[in-house]
This record gives structure tokens, sequence and C-alpha cells, in this order.
């Protein structure tokens, strides 16, 4: 059994883990021990209630940032004491499965109202919300109020604690944002994940992110904004290369798509485009030099490119200073001969 804290694409960070292996197989050589095994005492089960049974007045509410080995992520009540009870408790941490007595509803628990999920103990405007983590927000706060004193300072509370800006907490803010500037990212719909996620499903999902976990993330929020046409958003150096030395923004220049990802050269000519974290040109695709993985954040030499657009941008702000001079001097000399 494990607790666990949140992380974007793997999900779960966990601690300690239960594991039940298969019984051993019953040969000649093996008898006795399998016997030895069989006829020694039976270890104690390790139930969820105090009372001893698994009676829960919630078995389907979800046990949030937990995680049953073999992948069970976020179990039910009910999943939970059933494995715990399953298996040796020489096996199990079984205070830790105790410790979720309350949130599941065994009779006589009271919540110990130690830890609050919103500041100040204010409740979630977004209750029935489902967070990026497939959590309800209003179960989160519910099992905040069940966690001890020692709970409220640990990494695990401080991720479920991420979600409370997403679940509508008074007065909280997003600790990461996938727009640099906070604002909502204009190419909602765009995918910017390879595993399906949207621009608008992936703004929710780093809104989650606590501020190390935002850190953590980085490439990722880089890459998801730079998709997803934040202002001033770029994709990062893309860890996938051949020959990067060779890669110029002279070279980068030559080539008339400039919406790419990460640029594959051969001989000094482009072959194609990769997404980030970009690819390898084979020696079937290029019997020359390769260059790929080859993008403005990792390109040598000056950028042509940038410094024309600055000198466009200059112009035009001289342009539009002397009109805005002239037009003045024509107001000015209107109103002495009027």
């Amino acid at each position: 059994i494990q607790y666990c804290t949140y992380r974007y694409r793997y999900r779960y960070t966990c601690s300690c883990s239960l594991k039940m292996t298969a019984a051993p197989k019953l040969t000649l050589f093996n008898t006795v021990v399998v016997v030895s095994l069989l006829i020694a005492p039976v270890a104690p089960q390790c139930v969820i209630c105090p009372d001893g049974t698994k009676n829960l007045a919630f078995p389907d509410r979800i046990v949030p940032f937990f995680n049953l080995d073999g992948g069970n992520a976020n179990p039910s009540c009910q999943q939970l004491a059933d494995a715990a009870e399953a298996a040796d408790s020489r096996t199990v941490d079984c205070d830790l499965v105790k410790a979720q007595a309350g949130y599941c509803g065994c009779d006589g628990v009271q919540p110990e109202q130690k830890c609050s999920f919103c500041p100040d103990g204010a409740e979630p405007a977004n209750k029935d919300l489902v967070a990026p983590s497939t959590d309800v927000c209003g179960d989160l706060y519910t099992y905040a109020e069940y966690l001890s004193e020692e709970d409220c300072g640990s990494r695990r509370f401080n991720s479920i604690q991420g979600l409370a800006y997403i679940c509508g907490c008074p007065g909280v803010k997003a600790q990461c944002s996938l727009c640099p500037d906070g604002s909502p990212p204009p190419l909602l719909d765009k995918e910017a994940q390879p595993t399906g996620e949207t621009c608008s499903e992936m703004a929710l999902i780093i809104e989650a992110f606590t501020a190390d976990v935002c850190v953590d993330s980085d490439t990722t929020v880089l890459v998801s904004a730079a998709r997803c046409g934040c202002a001033d958003s770029k994709f990062p150096v893309c860890s996938v290369q051949q020959n990067t030395h060779l890669c110029t923004h002279e070279l980068l220049d030559t080539v008339p798509d400039q919406d790419c990802e990460c640029h594959s050269f051969c001989d000094g000519e482009w072959v194609q485009c990769h997404n980030f974290p970009g690819g390898l040109l084979n020696s079937q695709v290029c019997t020359g030099v390769p260059v790929s993985g080859c993008n403005r954040a990792s390109a040598t030499g000056q950028n042509t490119s940038a410094a024309k657009s600055a000198t466009q941008l200059g112009t035009s702000s001289i342009i539009t200073i002397a009109f805005a001079v002239g037009s003045v001097l024509i107001l000015f000399t209107n109103i002495m001969y009027s």
C-alpha cells in the first residue's frame, strides 16, 4: 500500500508498497518447506475499522493520493479494506490502513479537524468538480478533516492542497499556469500533449501543480505553452539531437515554415520536421551530415530573422511617432489660424 504525491504524466510518486507473492509450487524438493508454512500460526489480519469489521458507511469513496500495489491508483474504501484484510498483516502498514477508517465511515470514528483543505476551514466552491488527479473536490475537503496533525505538514497533503485553486477555495491563487501571464491559452482545443490532452485540459492540469511540481515539470509547461499559442512562448531546446553544433540561425533562416518544433537537415538542406523532443535521421534518409533537433532555442550565431523583425518594429514605431507629431503640428496650426 502506498501514499502518493501527484505528478503529471506519471501521476503519482509513492512511498512504501504492499506486494503479494504467489505460493511456491509443491514439488518433492519443497514439500517439507510448504508444509511448515501451512502449519505455521496464521498471522492476524489487518482490518480497517476499530471494531474489527469492514462495515463502511462510504465503501465507494475514493481514497485520494493512495495507491494499491499493482497499479490501482485511488482505490475505493472497499477495495482498500479488502486488499488489507486479504494480505499478510506482516507485509502491510496496518496503521496506514486504519488511518482511513473515519473517512471511509467506520462506526464511532470522528474527524480530527487538524488539517484544512481550504484556508481557514472554508469549503471549496466547486465541490462536484473532478480534479485532474481524478479526485472529487468535495471528497478532498472531507478527507482533510480526518488527517492527523502530523499529516498536515506532509508532502502528500501539500499535493492535495495543490488542487485547492481549481476546486474553488476562497483566496487561493494558482501556483503554476500554462501561459506565463496567467491568461487562458488562445488555442483551447488544440492537442497539447501526445497523450491526447488539449490545451484547455492542460491548463487545468498545470493549475493543479504545486510550486515544486511546477519546477519539476518545467519542460512540459514550456512545450504546452508554445503549442497552445501563449504569448511570447517558445519551444525549449529539443532533447533529441544530431550534430547540434551545426544548428545555426542562418540555417534555420532557409526554412520557410518557422512553426516546426524541431527541424532536421541533411547536408544543409531541410529534410523534415519533428515534434518535441525531436527525432533522428538514419542513414537511409540522410547519407550525408545530419543535423536534427534544431530550433531557435539551440541555434548558434546571429538570429537575423529576429533582428529583422526588431528593425521593422523600430521603423514602424518611428513612422507612428512621426505621424503623431505631424498631427499635433497640423492641429496646432489650425488653432492658430482659426
